[in-house]
């Protein structure tokens, strides 16, 4: 089911570009990392492994239960037992007197050694119920990480999506300052010429100089991005990231509908299962409780030697088998206490699924319309830069053929820096969308989905 659920979702991410799928590849990357160095996770993680450590322990209760015992006493005073014969037989049997024996109540030297066993029969469904229980708080708590796991996919795809766009836009101020720079050299060999006045190579050189800045505030950008990205990586917050892979403009096709979204995300989300194991763990703890008004019957035994040396032969050997009962009836209403508090906790859990659920809605929803918003946005965007790029090239044909005064050019490609610009951000604004709707439905990693 979770695979047929994946299908529908990479259908939705699928690109045109084999490059774009490359970008989200490259974005995977370090979410794999991310997910391995969250030291936040990794408690959660370790968390599940003590819920495993708690099922092995009520599994071994249904097992029968063998000890090695050894005992070796060492005793002095205390009571003595006087026994004397001649109280008890006439005198004319006895050729004399016989003096009375002495026992002592402690052996002075006393061993005991001996190997037991106990087997529970019937608990009326104590083991059983308990050991169900910790098998659904151990899907529980993996449901728990389940939906971490998707935060801090999402969390990486974020700052990576907003790392490859601050490089990008690094790359648009540099060739801005690059044309800046032309058209400095060609002002001043233009004013050189007496060709152009001193203003025109003034505005070259406020362009060249706001070009600059412009730069510089780019840098600065994608420097504090790389360091967001390698915070979730926990790597050097300066360390530069490997991007050797081209970067497509392409971006994901809207192919799925709101209702399935909806569906798969009421399946899929960490947070929903998480309490629906919780509410069957309790359910299992609640059977139990109500088990412990019936009897435990169990089956107990040992073998060993007795004596006052370490003498293990069939003179000092010995063994007992027991049938033993176990009804506790009355312990001061404990049980109830008990009873009543898991129903509690599995009411409350009922009207936190309800309002999880609600809220689980509302964000996919909410992730869904920002996902269409975002492919809006971009659309505009790309039409505004194809607008801007075609009029650039009217406006450098028409400079260069001196039918355009320097003012048209500079405001041409300062219209095209913007409309690149903007472009970029609607473009890693749709991905950034798209990952946030990949957490909104629960999903992590497509090989792991």
């Amino acid at each position: 089911m979770k695979i047929l659920l994946l299908t529908v979702i990479v259908g939705f991410t699928s690109l045109s570009s084999v490059f774009a799928r490359d970008a989200w590849d490259v974005c995977d990357i370090y979410v794999k990392e991310a997910l391995e160095a969250n030291q936040s996770l990794n408690a959660e993680r370790l968390r599940t492994d003590l819920s495993r450590t708690d099922i092995r322990g009520a599994l071994g209760a249904m097992m029968p239960t063998v000890e090695l015992k050894s005992r070796f006493t060492r005793a002095d005073g205390g009571r003595e037992i006087r026994f004397d014969v001649n109280d008890f037989l006439p005198t004319d049997v006895l050729s004399a007197d016989v003096p009375p024996s002495v026992i002592p109540f402690l052996r002075e030297y006393e061993q005991e050694t001996k190997l037991t066993f106990t087997q529970p029969l019937f608990a009326g469904g104590v083991l059983y119920h308990s050991w169900r229980a910790n098998q659904d708080f151990m899907l529980a708590e993996e449901a728990a990480v389940r939906a971490k796991e998707a935060e801090i996919a999402y969390r990486t795809r974020q700052a990576c999506f907003n790392w490859l766009s601050a490089l990008e836009m690094v790359k648009v101020a540099e060739q801005d300052t690059l044309f800046a720079v032309e058209q400095l050299r060609a002002a001043r060999l233009r004013k050189a010429n007496q060709m152009a006045n001193a203003a025109e190579e003034l505005r070259s050189i406020a362009s060249l100089a706001n070009a600059r800045s412009e730069w510089i505030e780019a840098s600065s950008h994608e420097q504090l991005a790389r360091t967001q990205l390698n915070r979730l990586l926990g790597r050097e917050l300066l360390e530069l990231p490997e991007n050797d892979m081209r970067i497509s403009d392409e971006i994901p096709d809207e192919t799925i509908t709101l209702d399935s979204l909806l569906e798969i995300a009421i399946q899929n989300r960490g947070e929903l299962n998480q309490l629906h194991q919780q509410r069957k763990a309790l359910s299992h703890a609640l059977k139990a409780t109500n088990s412990a008004w019936l009897p435990l019957l169990a089956v107990a035994g040992e073998y060993g030697y007795q004596g006052e040396e370490f003498q293990f032969d069939e003179e000092h050997d010995y063994y007992m088998l027991s049938l033993v009962l176990d009804w506790n009836l009355f312990d001061g209403f404990q049980k109830n206490a008990r009873r009543q508090r898991f129903v509690i906790e599995r009411r409350q859990l009922d009207l936190q699924r309800d309002d999880i659920n609600e809220a689980i809605q509302q964000d996919v929803t909410a992730s869904w319309l920002n996902q269409k918003s975002s492919l809006a946005k971009y659309n505009a965007a790309m039409e505004s830069r194809k607008a801007a790029d075609e009029n650039y090239k009217i406006i450098s044909a028409l400079y260069r053929e001196g039918m355009a005064q320097q003012l048209e050019i500079l405001d041409a490609q300062n219209l095209r820096t913007r409309a690149a610009t903007g472009e970029i951000a609607s473009r890693y604004a749709v991905w950034i969308a798209q990952a946030d709707l990949w957490r909104s439905v629960g999903f992590v990693m497509k090989e792991t989905d």
